[in-house]
């Protein structure tokens, strides 16, 4: 599949005099943008494309595929004697700010304005991530570059790559009128849209009819806040599943974009989950979510995407069980919206789900009535209570899916993902309940994998705790014997199965009585600390 380094070669002899911009040459400029030149590009100079690739290549920290791009645009007289000036580069990881743009000088008589998108730091994507919530820095400085410069005499065509996207769109929502009349086209490459929730978007009807927007087939970053704007190119790339985002893997023939005939349904399902997802959460929840998510991750050390390792995921797992309700509201409501899709709010509000997700005493009295069902309950009928749990989510998604069958009027192309999960699940529930050993296995690992989760919480609590203490000591024989029976209960027989039941019907009765006592014991000590605030108060009064 050829790409835009092909197009480059291929036209390198036609200058824009001679053939005008078009989408192709957009997404060029989208990468020319990602180009490095802070050591280039100083004091407001300006220097041409050429000449930017030469002393780029000069380094010995260019990729391959950056140096072949490069050697492309150098030898180009298209893209070659472009001029570069205007040249901003902005990072600060305080404050979360990554925003770089440039002016490339096409013709005399059009500039073109191109805002890069993100590069791999941290503070970078945290910067994306909270277009969700509020208006960024990022975004200001995009309205007040574009403001200074467009000028009287010269039209203008706008674009940007991902985030870069976002920006051009923010700031033309802003521009006033004289000057978008000198705006020729925009051009956005999977950018996202912007967040109503956020801001008001009507400013982009002014200029909705100029837009020329492209995504892969694979888009997720390119659909979200789509905000109602058509696509008018689906493009085929050489790239799998998100990497279909970098515009270097967009596939070009004859110098026209390489179109495809329908967007890739996985992409899709992992949309419907985001959107359901985002349309959850408040965006105070989305502002705590992200805080703190990424305030866990560069606890853990990493400054760039390329640097998160197994010290940066550890530091997120530890942080959430920190974090403030809101987030951790947020992080199940993750699979809630990816099982039950429109329906996960709904779900998420009912009064009983409500009262055990919020009260400590609910999820001990949960551990109790679990423990007591160990203790009466044969276990075989916790197997089949298993089962049921399994059908009745095979049931869920394919009443689901019809529902999007219904709403998209039956496309079965477009929603094959769906079906094809719907009949996975069927044939898996199907298989559960006519085989008896399989429904013993799947529950026995799920208990197991339960035990195993209330041993690592358990773990947890003893780590909290600073000095040896009866809580330290509670924590420490619980995290043992709930590890064991975890184990024991994911690789053990069904003639063994009667003793670990037994067994951990004790262990979570004892763990679910105690939670209730040291709840109230924390109830009273805190009911007493605010009695004696209060009589000092008046004391002092």
């Amino acid at each position: 599949m050829e790409t835009i380094v092909d197009y480059i070669r291929w036209l390198q002899d036609i200058p824009f005099t001679v053939r005008d911009v078009n989408e192709v040459d957009s997404v060029v400029f989208s990468a020319i943008s990602y180009m490095d030149l802070k050591d280039i590009l100083m004091d407001g100079q300006k220097l041409t494309v050429r000449a930017c690739c030469r002393l780029l290549l000069e380094k010995d920290n260019i990729s391959p595929q950056h140096r072949e791009l490069y050697e492309a645009l150098e030898q180009s007289d298209r893209f070659g004697p472009v001029v570069v000036g205007r040249y901003r580069d902005t990072f600060e990881e305080q404050s979360t700010v990554q925003f770089s743009c440039m002016l490339l000088e096409v013709r005399r008589d059009l500039n073109y304005i191109v805002f890069r998108g993100t590069d791999d730091s941290i503070a970078g994507w945290k910067e994306d991530f909270m277009t969700s919530f509020t208006l960024t820095q990022g975004q200001k400085l995009a309205q007040r570059f574009l403001e200074k410069q467009i000028r009287s005499g010269i039209m203008y065509d706008i674009g940007g790559h991902s985030k870069g996207g976002n920006l051009a769109m923010y700031a033309l929502a802003q521009l006033e009128e004289t000057k978008l009349k000198q705006v020729r086209r925009v051009y956005l490459q999977d950018a996202p849209g912007l967040c109503p929730d956020v801001m008001d978007i009507s400013g982009l009807d002014r200029f909705r009819k100029k837009i020329v927007r492209m995504v892969p087939q694979y888009s997720v970053i390119g659909r979200l806040f789509e905000n109602d704007i058509p696509v008018s190119y689906l493009v085929k790339s050489s790239a799998d599943g998100i990497m279909q985002h970098d515009i270097e893997t967009w596939g070009i023939d004859h110098g026209k974009i390489m179109t495809a005939e329908e967007p890739d349904p996985g992409a899709q399902l992992v949309n419907d989950t985001v959107a359901s997802w985002l349309g959850d959460v408040s965006t105070l929840e989305r502002e705590k979510f992200f805080s703190e998510i990424f305030s866990m991750i560069q606890s853990g050390g990493a400054r760039r995407v390329g640097e998160i390792d197994g010290n940066a995921v550890s530091s997120v797992l530890d942080g959430l069980k920190e974090s403030s309700p809101e987030t951790r509201d947020a992080v199940a409501k993750i699979p809630m919206a990816a099982i039950f899709g429109r329906y996960a709010d709904k779900i998420w509000d009912l009064r009983l789900v409500r009262w055990v997700r919020t009260s400590p005493v609910a999820v001990n009295l949960v551990l109790i009535a679990l423990g007591l069902a160990f203790q009466a309950v044969p276990v075989r009928v916790m197997g089949v209570t298993v089962g049921i749990a399994i059908v009745d989510i095979a049931l869920f998604q394919i009443l689901i899916t019809i529902r999007h069958l219904i709403d998209t009027k039956w496309d079965m192309k477009g929603e094959r993902v769906r079906i094809n999960l719907c009949i996975i699940l069927a044939a898996f529930a199907y298989f559960m309940i006519v085989k008896d050993q399989a429904l013993f296995n799947m529950s026995s690992l799920i208990f197991g994998i339960f035990f195993l989760i209330h041993a690592s919480n358990h773990l947890y609590g003893m780590r909290r705790e600073v000095k040896w203490s009866v809580a330290k000591v509670m924590h420490a024989v619980m995290s043992v014997m709930f590890a064991f029976v975890g184990l024991f209960v994911t690789l053990s027989e069904a003639h063994t199965v009667s003793w670990y039941a037994g067994t951990a019907g004790m262990l979570l009765i004892l763990d679910g009585t105690a939670g209730l006592v040291h709840g109230i014991q924390k109830s009273d000590k805190t009911k007493k600390a605010g009695k004696a605030e209060t009589q000092e108060h008046a004391r002092l009064s």
